[in-house]
């Protein structure tokens, strides 16, 4: 840790945004709270994120979401003079800040504010050294110097600054830049040379320390090729709060792999509870409806799945299934084949192809 913040805001930052410790969770966000209370500027800053949501702290935490909580928090940390808190909050959208300025007093411009974070980060405050390198990633740094013209060349420098502060900061333990980091690495935006080999180093340095996206990436890099090795990633970003995990868990029990059989009722379980999250995993939920694996078929429920994402391989199947064979519904082998169509090479849809017939007057179904 540095001596940049108040010590009880340096522990609450150092366990909250650097080692996210969730067994010191609540002590250190009470730590903040009593500083606050007590006036101290920059507790009211990171007090406020651990009320915004999973932008702004990790979700491990399970902290009581209150925008309205943290945008005043926000607020108070400007009136109080943070200089982070300035700093920071202009990457709040739409955020208004008191008296519509991000400059309060003991500051007068924008450039005394990034000289004050700046120093903290160069005397190795790891989340300043992640403010300055975001500053520099998301462009911010022509707001702060004001700069007229801004070229391709000039960018192309910012990305390599940011990954500066990123090293210093991940040198200190802060794996919050890594997600940024790797979209410099990967985008090839702005004539910036991708780096697999580097990409890799970083998302294992990033799951090695129960970084949950990374432990994601981890998972489907392995996939069916090490289920076994998959599941575990997988069940380690869960446990570190990524969500995303319960469709990628319910896809490898799905489809099992090597070392690891289908198991269809497990893959259901995660199905349902990804499905309260998003539509992702509608195409292999609607499958088991349809063919009644891990729960009893029903027709209806497949066709709703399937229509969220009709394009999708297993939807467009499912879908030219329920038409073609009438389950559910009228049957209609016009459209079950044009659904068929759209994945003409498919083994299911040849297969599924070979009980119908052409005739005169159109698709047939073949005689059992």
């Amino acid at each position: 840790m540095s001596n940049c913040f108040d010590k009880r805001v340096e522990y609450a930052v150092d366990q909250l945004w650097v080692r996210r410790n969730k067994a010191e969770g609540d002590k250190a966000k009470q730590m903040l709270e009593q500083a606050a209370e007590e006036g101290n500027a920059d507790a009211y800053y990171f007090l406020g994120r651990c009320y915004l949501g999973d932008c702004f702290i990790d979700p491990v935490f399970g902290f009581e979401e209150n925008e309205y909580r943290g945008i005043e928090c926000f607020r108070k940390s400007i009136e109080l003079g943070s200089a982070v808190g300035m700093f920071a909050s202009m990457r709040l959208a739409g955020f208004i800040p008191p008296n519509g300025t991000f400059v309060h007093p003991p500051y007068h411009s924008l450039r005394e504010i990034w000289d004050v974070v700046e120093a903290y980060a160069n005397d190795g405050q790891a989340f300043c050294q992640l403010l300055i390198g975001n500053a520099y990633y998301f462009g911010d740094v022509i707001k702060f110097f004001q700069y007229p013209n801004v070229t391709e060349e000039m960018i192309r420098g910012y990305m390599y600054k940011a990954m500066q502060y990123y090293d210093m900061s991940l040198a200190n333990g802060n794996f919050f830049v890594l997600q940024n980091y790797l979209n410099i690495l990967t985008s090839g935006e702005h004539g910036m040379p991708k780096n697999h080999q580097k990409e890799m180093e970083l998302i294992n340095l990033g799951a090695n320390n129960g970084v949950g996206f990374c432990e994601l990436r981890m998972g489907d890099t392995y996939g069916i090729d090490d289920a076994l090795t998959a599941l575990e990633y997988y069940q380690r970003a869960l446990e570190h709060g990524e969500t995303r995990a319960y469709s990628r868990l319910g896809k490898v029990y799905f489809r099992g792999g090597r070392g690891l059989a289908k198991d269809y009722n497990k893959a259901m379980e995660y199905f349902r509870i990804a499905r309260q999250e998003s539509n992702w995993v509608s195409d292999m939920l609607g499958m088991c409806y349809l063919k009644g694996w891990g729960t009893p078929v029903d027709y209806a429920a497949a066709k709703r799945e399937f229509e969220e994402y009709p394009g999708e391989r297993l939807s467009a199947i499912g879908l030219g299934e329920i038409y073609a064979y009438g389950l559910g519904v009228p049957v209609d082998i016009k459209k079950g084949f044009e659904y068929w169509d759209k994945f003409p090479a498919d083994i299911r849809v040849i297969e599924n192809k070979r009980n119908f017939k052409k005739t005169l007057f159109g698709w047939k179904r073949k005689k059992a």
